[in-house]
């Protein structure tokens, strides 16, 4: 690849990005730190919150049931969450804040007074959060509408009854599409709603009629393939897409020649409940711990040593020396 003129590349890159800019972002973020082996001044386009560690979801693909009895859980405290939110303020962080990492975000009871408190202190920043549905009654999707939240993704992954629920067991598949409904009848131009698919094997049939329903409810949608969330889901191989297909090795292309390296820890930040900083949303074992907000504000983590060592062995691509990219899918995408 190295004798491959830059114009040509460049000229591939656009073509394979097109108008993505968290890609593009994500790829001169990556030239950037290969130049000067740090991140500054790049900023991370998204920060994940994770106000508290609790799910009340079973879905097949997920880690979360066998993790959460492994590893300590709990919530966020108030000081803490408004320390971050005035480091976000102090930083001038324009960027997405996604209140959700690992968790079902809206079991948390002050979801809304924490999106409303963030917003007061950044007016620039955008609010999102991802969201299985199961907790969306009227009165809370009435708050949403009403709140300072810019972005609400919902969680179908698929279009049929027998679908929806053998993915994710104990949820019903008439009150998810209840939920979606209403949402779409009182939510206004202000709040961005969409629904996500994770394309897996049981679902891929289904993902035309998705989109169709969607539209029909005017609403976005996202399409992402389903990962190994760095090796923590059971069963993976039965649920991946088969390789041997355009967009398995469209990703590869991507990821090998033109990132050339992981970008998540180029572009996102993710916050535990306790105020780990971890390298990545994948790292349910939470081994690579680069900083507690708690003793540094979060600018000086996203800068700090610990991260930039660890982005430095990415980019040599020694992901065996971090456990927690060392069998992970996007890792082995790279390599």
């Amino acid at each position: 690849m190295n004798d491959v003129p830059q114009q040509f590349l460049n000229e591939v890159r656009q073509l394979l990005f097109k108008d993505k800019t968290s890609e593009l972002r994500a790829y001169h973020a990556i030239r950037h730190f290969k130049r000067t082996v740090q991140i500054f001044p790049f900023k991370p386009e998204s920060i994940q919150i994770q106000t508290h560690s609790f799910c009340n979801g079973r879905c097949l693909y997920c880690p979360y049931p066998a993790m959460s009895q492994k590893l300590k859980q709990g919530k966020m405290g108030k000081d803490m969450i408004n320390k971050i939110a005035d480091d976000l303020t102090k930083w001038d962080m324009t960027g997405r804040v996604t209140f959700m990492l690992q968790n079902e975000p809206l079991m948390d009871k002050d979801f809304i007074k924490i999106i409303n408190h963030f917003k007061s202190l950044n007016p620039k920043i955008e609010l999102a959060t991802v969201t299985n549905g199961t907790f969306l009654t009227p009165f809370l999707i009435n708050q949403i509408v009403h709140s300072s939240l810019d972005e609400l993704t919902i969680s179908l992954d698929a279009f049929s009854k027998d679908t929806y629920e053998s993915l994710h067991p104990g949820f019903k598949f008439e009150k998810i599409l209840d939920s979606i409904h209403m949402l779409a009848r009182k939510k206004d131009d202000r709040l961005s709603a969409r629904l996500s698919f994770v394309n897996t094997r049981q679902n891929r049939d289904e993902l035309s009629d998705f989109i169709k329903f969607t539209r029909k409810n005017c609403m976005g949608y996202r399409v992402i393939q389903v990962l190994n969330r760095a090796n923590n889901v059971k069963n993976y191989n039965t649920f991946r897409s088969p390789r041997l297909t355009w967009k398995y090795l469209k990703l590869r292309l991507i990821y090998k020649y033109f990132f050339q390296a992981c970008f998540l820890p180029f572009i996102r930040m993710s916050i535990l409940f306790n105020g780990d900083v971890i390298l990545c949303c994948n790292d349910w074992h939470r081994d690579a711990v680069v900083g507690n907000v708690n003793n540094e504000s979060v600018d000086q983590i996203w800068n700090g040593q610990a991260m930039n060592h660890l982005r430095k062995k990415i980019v040599e691509k020694k992901y065996h020396e971090i456990r927690t990219c060392s069998q992970c899918t996007l890792a082995q995408l790279c390599v």
